[in-house]
């Protein structure tokens, strides 16, 4: 069963990869729904863990922590989720 792992390094997570494809074809207001999927990745993988190191780095690498900052100064109130959403994505940055 695929997960959308890779165990290689240079290969990197697909499902991090489709993100940031979703992301760069993406309107405004749909970010905020895209990127609140980054949690459910990031929580696979524990903080201190060497996988944990690579997808955060896969993040990094594909932009995805920049356009989640730029998300996050936007008016949540025209949002879907208004800013219950705001403070989901918030949580990312931990």
């Amino acid at each position: 069963m695929d997960t959308g792992r890779s165990t290689s390094s240079r290969k990197g997570d697909q499902r991090i990869i489709n993100l940031a494809k979703e992301v760069s074809n993406s309107r405004d207001r749909k970010l905020s729904a895209l990127l609140l999927s980054l949690k459910s990745i990031l929580d696979e993988f524990p903080l201190g863990s060497e996988d944990g190191a690579r997808i955060r780095q896969e993040i990094w690498q594909y932009n995805l922590l920049k356009v989640l900052v730029l998300v996050l100064r936007q008016d949540f109130s025209i949002i879907a989720g208004e800013w219950s959403t705001a403070a989901q994505l918030a949580t990312i940055l931990r």
